[in-house]
């Protein structure tokens, strides 16, 4: 009985320290495969509003859904995604649009509706709304009614571009992690067990 409690005493034990060392070998081989990518194309902004404020015409561009607009531009996105340690990863992306082009827009709206352009020209803001409070930019950030309204303005290359990121758990580690803790848990709740029943078989 004394041999063979020790047997499984030793078995149980060797179970662990299996687990123990298996599972942080598959959170590197994972950590391996998250490649850091660039990547870049061209989609779509909207100007969707032109307001004369104070003799200034306001021109308000957005990249996403819209309830109007007077038309598009060509919009630069660069996405630039790498791993932050083994739990965590970033997801950056530029948006990038060129006063010229939103001008143009502005322009023909002037145009169609018989007007000039106010005297004080045209200042161009440049929106990103969402839902997640997680994102940060290097734009002015307003919220209303629970969205986030990240904004750029001209620059001095007459572009605008909002730098925008949200760093984010890499769930796959965290659960390996949280595995690892819950069959650590059973195997020394194992060990006691059998321990317990050894002791037993000896008196």
């Amino acid at each position: 009985m004394k041999i063979a409690g020790s047997r499984k005493i030793t078995a149980v034990v060797a179970l662990a320290v299996l687990l123990v060392s298996v599972l942080p070998a598959l959170v590197a081989c994972d950590e391996e495969g998250r490649t850091e990518f660039v990547d870049e194309g061209i989609g779509e902004a909207v100007v969707c509003s032109v307001e004369e404020i104070d003799g200034v015409a306001v021109v308000r561009v957005t990249q996403g859904e819209t309830e109007s607009s007077l038309g598009t531009v060509p919009c630069v996105i660069r996405e630039h995604y790498y791993p932050d340690g083994a739990f965590y990863q970033v997801d950056e992306v530029a948006l990038t649009v060129l006063a010229e082009d939103v001008r143009a827009v502005a322009e023909r709206y002037f145009e169609d509706n018989g007007v000039s352009a106010p005297a004080g020209g045209l200042k161009i803001f440049f929106d990103y709304a969402t839902m997640n409070g997680r994102i940060t930019s290097d734009g002015e950030v307003a919220v209303q009614d629970g969205v986030y309204i990240h904004t750029a303005e001209e620059n001095a290359d007459g572009a605008l571009t909002l730098n925008l990121a949200v760093r984010s758990a890499y769930y796959i580690a965290w659960y390996a992690v949280a595995a690892g803790v819950a069959l650590s848990a059973l195997v020394i709740a194992a060990v006691a067990v059998v321990c317990a029943k050894a002791l037993r078989a000896k008196r």
